[in-house]
Parts: C-alpha cells; structure tokens; sequence
C-alpha cells in the first residue's frame, strides 16, 4: 500500500443498504486494496459490485464475504471492467455459494477490445452482458443504473443507484479512486467520461462516490472537476514545453516527464510514462499544428494495444522505453 493512505477498515458499513469489504490485496496501483461493494435490500436482490484479486489475500477476502452471508446469498456479481484485481475473486465467490453457484448471475460490458469473462477464466453459465443506461431493479425504491464510461478500460461501467428515483450513491470503479489518480487506457474517452460524471453530479450534489480503490469521495463535484483538472494540466503542460522550444525537429520524452511529472516519486514513474504519453498522442490529435508523430511510427491504437493489460506495465515492455517524438510546430 502506498505511504500517507488512510486505513481502511476490512469491512465497512457505507449504508443501510451498502457494505464495503477490502479486498486485501493492497499496492501501488489498488492502493489499499480492491474494494467490493454489497448492495442489499429485499430479497429481490443482493448484488456485488466487483471482486478482488487472485492472490494472497484470496482466502482471508473471501472468509469476509462469507461472514456476510449467513442470511442470503449473493444474486448478481457485477465487474465494472475485466482488469484482474476486479474478476480475480469472481470464482471463489461463486464456491462459496456451493451447488447454488450457477443462480449467481454475473455481468460485465461487453466491448470486442477487452476479454470476455470466459477469456479470463470465468466459466459459469449464468453471464450476462451489460447495456449503457440499463436499469437493474434491487426492490421497488432501490435501482442500480448502469453508465457505460470507457477510457480507463474499453469495456468500463459505472454504477449510478438510486433510492426513490433520488440519486445517491455513484459506483465509478477505476474511472476515479478516493486517492491520487488513475490509469488511463484511451485518453480521449477518458476524459469525456469524465465530462459525463460531472454533468451527472452537477446536476445531483448530494451523490457519493464510491470508488473501487480508496476511501469514498462526499464531495462528488469537487473531485470530477479536480480529475478533470489534473488531466487538462498535464496536456496544457506538454503543450507549452512544445510550444516553448525554440526549433522544431526531435524531442525525448524524457525531459518532458520531468516538466510534467516532476512531483512523481521514482517507483509510478514508468506509469507516468505512460500517462505522458497519452497526453502526447491527445496533442496529436487535438493540436495538429505541433506536427507530433513517434518516430517509432507506432499510431495511439498501436500503443493502446500494447498496454491495454495493466500486467503489462510489470513486465519489461518495450513501451516502458521513454520515445523520440517528431514536431514540426506551427502554432498561430
């Protein structure tokens, strides 16, 4: 777990309705750990919002989801997108429920850029795809909205529920955390996500985020415009380092993360590598006078591509490798 986190606590009652259980498996990008939310209310339904790793701490995570249900078993799993350390624990779920486990239904957006669940290992019989603006109906005043929101991940949903038709609590998965930022897997969509949530709780103040990492956000508003902000920096950063050069030709990108990133301790910088990056292919496309192309030729899909699986970024990569960047700078 990352130094100055606040700790949480294994399980956490969030509401009447919500608990949160930590996933036990914490670190530089699950912060604290995954956490996965069980929403109950009648015996209509009893959902969970994502699972954990498949990991270490598997075995002490799934004996707190099992304190949980010694009155109802869980109905519906739902992953806000496919990365590990939120289908990791989805099997072991499912064991918990013994000869019941085919009634547990389970569903992901389904997006022909990210794995299937039966890719990842998931093999029941009771999945389900989900659809932006579906409605999954928890009792007569309790509903869970589903918001398809990419950029993070291409098949990313955030959950939106309501009580009575008043918003009041937004599940946003990996698309915002309770600390620091996120991962970005496609920069343009990730930022109209962003715009949608901001929109979402302008409109409703009083929405709590719960985010899959880190403690959970009240001031929902402050904390979209902040995600919102940190990014647009970052890209309006790179611009002006661009801008200020005095011929065009080659530059590294090097010298820009230092600009850029320069608060960012050693250990995330190869993710703030790839963050840089995103922003320089963001100015490719929205600021075409820079005239930037990677003289590695490689195009944004090429790259996404290659770091699509967030693994990847433990491995040796070659696109952890800082690159030379092209511009011919013809800024008006």
């Amino acid at each position: 777990m990352g130094s100055g986190l606040p700790k949480l606590s294994d399980t956490t009652r969030i509401s009447p309705n919500i608990v949160r259980i930590l996933g036990q498996n914490p670190g530089l990008k699950t912060l604290q750990g995954t956490n996965s939310y069980l929403i109950s209310d009648t015996a209509l339904r009893r959902i969970l919002v994502d699972t954990t790793s498949d990991g270490g701490g598997l075995s002490k995570y799934t004996s707190l989801m099992q304190e949980q249900l010694t009155s109802s078993f869980i109905s519906d799993i739902i992953i806000t997108h496919w990365h590990p350390d939120h289908v990791g624990g989805i099997n072991a779920i499912l064991r918990l429920h013994g000869q019941n486990s085919d009634s547990v239904k389970i569903h992901k957006y389904k997006s022909d850029s990210a794995p299937s669940l039966q890719d990842l290992g998931i093999h029941s019989k009771n999945i389900h795809d989900l659809k932006n603006g579906q409605i999954l109906p928890m009792s007569d005043e309790l509903k869970l909205h589903v918001v398809y929101t990419p950029g993070h991940a291409s098949d990313h949903v955030c959950l939106l529920l309501k009580e009575s038709d008043v918003p009041t609590f937004l599940f946003t998965g990996d698309i915002i955390l309770g600390h620091g930022s996120t991962l970005v897997e496609y920069l343009p969509h990730y930022m109209d996500s962003l715009n949608l949530l901001r929109d979402m709780v302008k409109n409703n103040p009083s929405i709590t985020l719960l985010p899959a990492h880190g403690d959970i956000v009240p001031l929902s508003l402050s904390k979209v415009d902040e995600y919102i902000s940190n990014r647009q920096s970052r890209i309006d950063k790179c611009y002006k380092y661009l801008c200020d050069k005095q011929s065009t030709g080659q530059v590294k990108e090097e010298p820009i993360l230092d600009v850029v990133y320069s608060e960012t301790p050693a250990a995330l910088k190869p993710v703030a590598l790839i963050n840089l990056r995103h922003s320089l292919f963001y100015l490719q496309e929205k600021s075409p006078q820079l005239g930037l192309t990677p003289e590695n030729g490689f195009s944004y899909d090429d790259f996404v591509q290659h770091i699509r699986n967030p693994e990847a970024l433990n491995k040796n990569n070659p696109m952890l490798n800082p690159w030379i960047w092209n511009f011919a700078k013809k800024v008006y």
